[in-house]
Formats: structure tokens, sequence, C-alpha cells
């Protein structure tokens, strides 16, 4: 069968969540051992599926074939179809390259706010200020293997299993990566064996270093001058629309935008249950930037809102979010106090 009508009726089977779970395991190896010149651009053309479980496992799909599928979703931002569009964009935050931020800016754009709300998510998951933590280490142990053209730098690294996983994502962005080798190098088993496997990952990494070096290197300067794309993005801080409002919302604070704060901080009297409980989210992410702001407008506000604020500082877990804390356990206001006295327990 050709390879659309053959991976739809793979992906149908893949996505079946009944009692039987061998054969949809078989169908979803299936799929993802294809080849992926052939195999993405059919899966990218099924994005508008009814089907839940086909959606899940595109995620999976598309991060084994990140540098194939890159490509492909980019396109689909420019559909007709909303669905299309909007489901696009999801994919291309999970992937979080930032060599996605310009189709993701010109849809803010568009009419449809599911289109809108997921370019606002997708520019918060690949602009996220947290991934600094992860990239900046990793990029300099790789420019010390390059520099030193010594690949044991990069075995050091990779002490922690979790680094090699952060690394893996990084090369199948960077380069295409056979499904079997992906496979190996994403589960290596304990016990014997795994040296081998690990200084096969460690030479595999060591030759992309042409590649992976200057992919690193454009992450981690597009998040550290998102400031424009967070200007562009806090116009749809106060949208009509809730969706556009949260997802702006948290995205600005991923972004780590504090001029933002005090419109976010607002957000917590929103009539929409949704916006206010994504604003407690997103303002814990500012840490203690956000405390002399919150202790401000606490004071002059109701108990509902002084609730929120509350369950924003228990987030926080800092020693200036627990005094303000502690300055509510004897509010006027029974539930106020009740609320603080949670939140206490939380940050204990």
């Amino acid at each position: 069968m050709p390879y659309p009508l053959n991976i739809e009726g793979m992906l149908s089977v893949g996505s079946h969540w009944g009692f039987e779970k061998e054969v949809p395991e078989k169908a979803k190896e299936k799929l993802l051992s294809l080849d992926p010149k052939e195999s993405v651009p059919a899966v990218v053309n099924l994005l508008d599926t009814p089907s839940i479980g086909s959606l899940i496992f595109m995620n999976r799909f598309f991060k084994v074939h990140a540098s194939h599928a890159m490509k492909e979703l980019i396109k689909k931002t420019g559909d007709t179809d909303s669905i299309v569009r909007s489901r696009a964009l999801h994919h291309l935050g999970e992937l979080k390259d930032s060599r996605a931020i310009e189709c993701c800016v010109d849809a803010l754009t568009y009419p449809s706010w599911k289109v809108r709300s997921s370019a606002i998510r997708a520019l918060g998951e690949i602009l996220s200020k947290r991934r600094l933590e992860i990239l900046v280490p990793m990029k300099s142990a790789l420019g010390k293997a390059f520099e030193n053209n010594d690949p044991h730098i990069i075995k050091s690294y990779l002490e922690d299993d979790k680094k090699r996983l952060y690394l893996l994502s990084v090369i199948v962005r960077a380069t295409p990566l056979d499904y079997p080798t992906y496979k190996r190098y994403a589960a290596i088993p304990a016990g014997q064996g795994k040296e081998e496997i690990i200084d096969d990952f460690v030479h595999t990494v060591f030759d992309h270093l042409g590649e992976i070096i200057p992919l690193l290197e454009k992450w981690i300067g597009d998040i550290n001058q998102s400031e424009n794309v967070a200007k562009r993005v806090s116009v749809y801080i106060n949208n009509p629309d809730p969706q556009v409002r949260r997802s702006a919302a948290y995205t600005l604070a991923q972004m780590n935008y504090k001029k933002i704060i005090p419109e976010i901080i607002f957000l917590l009297k929103d009539p929409h249950l949704w916006v206010r409980d994504t604003a407690v989210a997103a303002l814990s992410l500012f840490q203690d930037d956000i405390i002399a702001t919150l202790d401000a407008a606490m004071k002059h506000e109701t108990p509902p809102f002084k609730i929120l604020a509350l369950d924003v500082l228990s987030r926080i877990r800092s020693g200036p979010s627990k005094t303000l804390i502690e300055k509510h356990l004897h509010d006027t206001h029974e539930n106020v106090r009740r609320a603080a006295r949670l939140a206490l327990l939380d940050t204990s």
C-alpha cells in the first residue's frame, strides 16, 4: 500500500488503548522504523486526526525523527485548516527548536484563537529561560571536547543518565538518526554491554559536533535575546479570549519577562478559573522577583485574591516568600488565615 494509507493504519493500531498491548506496540515500532523521509510527511498529513491516542503518539514520533519533522511541521503552520495549524505549532513547541520561532511569531496574528494560543505556548517552550540550565553546561562540555579533540570529555559529562537523554534529543534535532540507533542510545540496559553502548554514543556525538554545537549556540542565543519576542507576546495578556490570556501569562513567565509581572498579578482577579490558575503557576516561575509587587497588591485586595497569592507564595518556597506568608497568619478574614497556615505547611 502507498505510504500515507499504510501509515494511517499503523497509526490507528498503534494508538489503540484496548487490553491487547503487544499488537499496538508492534505497530508503533514498525512505524518508527520506516524511512523518515517518507513516513514523517505522511504522519504530518494526519495532524487533523480526531484520535487522541494518535496525537499522543505523534509527540514521540516527531521527537525521534525531529530533524525531518521540523521542516514538515513548519510547512503545516501555513495550512488552511486551523486545527492542523494549531497542532503543528504544538508539536514544534514540543521539539523546542528555536528555528521555529519565525513561524510561531507569524501565527500570532492568525484569526483562530486555537492557532494564536498554540503559537504563544510554543514560544514559551522554545524560549524558556530554564532551558539554559541544561543547554549552557552541555555546550560548554561539547565545546571543550571539540577544542581538545577529546571525546572522553563528553563521556565525563554523561555520568548522569539524564544528560544522555538531553543530549540525544539535541542530536536528533541537529542531524537524522535512524530509529534502531536512537532506541539503542535511549534505553541503555544496566550491566554487561552498557559501557560499549555509551562509548558508541560518545563517538556518535563527537562525529557530529560540527552540527550540534552551532545549534546549541543558536538556541542559547535566541533564549538570551528573547525580549523582542516577549514584547510581541505581551500584548496578548489582555486578549478577550481566556485561552490566549492564560497562554500569554505562562509563556512570558517561562521567558522570565519581568516587566509583565504586574499584569499577571492582575490576572489573579480574572473572571475565568483557568486564567486564574495559570496566573498562579506563571507567577511562581518568577520566584522572589514577584515578592515586593505581590506584597503591595495583597495589602488592598479581597480575600479570594489573597488566597491565590498565598498559593503562589507556597510554590516559591523561599525565605522571603515564607516571611510574606507569615504576615497573613493574622489576617482579619478566617479563610485567608487558613490559607496562610496551609501555605506554610507546603513550604516546610
